[in-house]
């Protein structure tokens, strides 16, 4: 039984995704052109990352960057570096995986600093930094990559999502003497990451590389089913220990929901942008372009509404890892952190929604 509820509280989205697709059957039965119609080319990328980024993390790839941030000594400075890297590494790792690295970083440096009290907010900082960098790039988020060849002929992804990353960035400035307070010219001079073992250099380029194919992939310039036999082929010859460690759930995920969304394109499609909001805030930005991309008429409503509602609730990938990590240390920095991620988020989504109106 305890294996059992292990289980369901670590793949919860999973389990969710999968009820939803079963639900969905109710409206539309599948058919075998459902599958064939669903947009590989994302889910192949989404599978590629998955692959790259556990190699990664397995052999600390980005220990450099933990090194880098124990410099600083101003509290002000290790914020700003904190949020800046957030908001530049998801633009190419996915914000998820951004978060699952910055925020213990974060934490563990904060209590090596005696500032334990700066956690839940800088937190929320990270966890908004990644949401925000995240849209530049399709490479940025799960939602992204499923929907990037998707978009009209002649559609540059970069310009459209450009104006609503940079606006994010105003809001993120703002947190960092929120967060301070009184405190904003505080100096803490302790230090002390030791070195460690930080993996193979040969094999940390190999995924490196493979993250930079999963990236170039994503703009179309080659066939998906290409880099997907390229990937498979050379984890086979390097490292066939990567597809055991490797957590599937994110790509399962999206694989049902992606399903979902075809059976209930008979109800959606009225107007994408406010559905894709709608359900990002409720079941999470790569769910809501999941579900609401087959019934839409222009697939850009609905990469504008996924990552505008990756904001808001906490049901965003890089919000709610950051909630998991601050519940298991108490309920107070959980709930102070939701208030530091919910203000920040509803400054965003105003200014976001100011834009489209424009």
């Amino acid at each position: 039984m305890a294996k059992i509820l292990s289980f369901i509280k670590h793949r919860a989205f999973l389990l969710v995704s999968l009820a939803i697709m079963l639900l969905s059957f109710t409206v539309t039965l599948p058919t075998g052109e459902m599958i064939v119609n669903l947009e590989w080319n994302g889910l192949c990328m989404i599978l590629i990352m998955s692959l790259a980024l556990t190699g990664l993390f397995k052999e600390k790839a980005l220990y450099p960057l933990k090194l880098t941030a124990d410099i600083f000594e101003h509290t002000a400075a290790l914020l700003l570096f904190l949020a800046a890297a957030s908001y530049i590494l998801s633009m190419f790792i996915t914000s998820l995986a951004a978060s699952i690295f910055l925020i213990p970083l974060s934490i563990a440096m904060l209590e090596k600093k005696e500032r334990d009290n700066l956690i839940p907010g800088t937190a929320a900082l990270i966890a908004i930094s990644a949401n925000a960098g995240g849209m530049i790039l399709p490479s940025g988020s799960m939602q992204n990559m499923l929907l990037n060849r998707a978009l009209p002929e002649g559609s540059s992804f970069i310009m459209t999502m450009l104006p609503f990353a940079l606006l994010a960035i105003p809001v993120i400035l703002l947190m960092i003497p929120a967060i301070l307070g009184r405190k904003i010219s505080e100096r803490v001079y302790i230090h002390g990451f030791e070195e460690e073992e930080i993996g193979t250099k040969g094999m940390r380029m190999m995924y490196i590389c493979l993250i930079l194919v999963a990236i170039i992939s994503s703009f179309g310039l080659f066939r998906w089913q290409d880099i997907l036999i390229f990937t498979i082929a050379i984890l086979v010859v390097f490292d066939r220990k990567v597809f055991l460690k490797t957590d599937y759930t994110l790509f399962l995920s999206m694989f049902f929901l992606s399903i979902a969304g075809s059976a209930l394109s008979p109800l959606l499609g009225h107007n994408a942008l406010a559905e894709s909001i709608a359900v990002s805030e409720i079941l999470g930005s790569s769910a809501g372009a999941a579900i609401t991309l087959p019934a839409a008429s222009n697939a850009i409503d609905v990469l504008i509404g996924s990552n505008i509602g990756s904001f808001g609730t906490l049901a965003s990938p890089a919000a709610f890892i950051a909630l998991m990590t601050l519940i298991r240390r108490g309920r107070k920095e959980a709930g102070i952190f939701t208030l530091y991620y919910t203000a920040s988020s509803i400054l965003i989504i105003i200014v976001s929604l100011l834009l489209l109106t424009v």
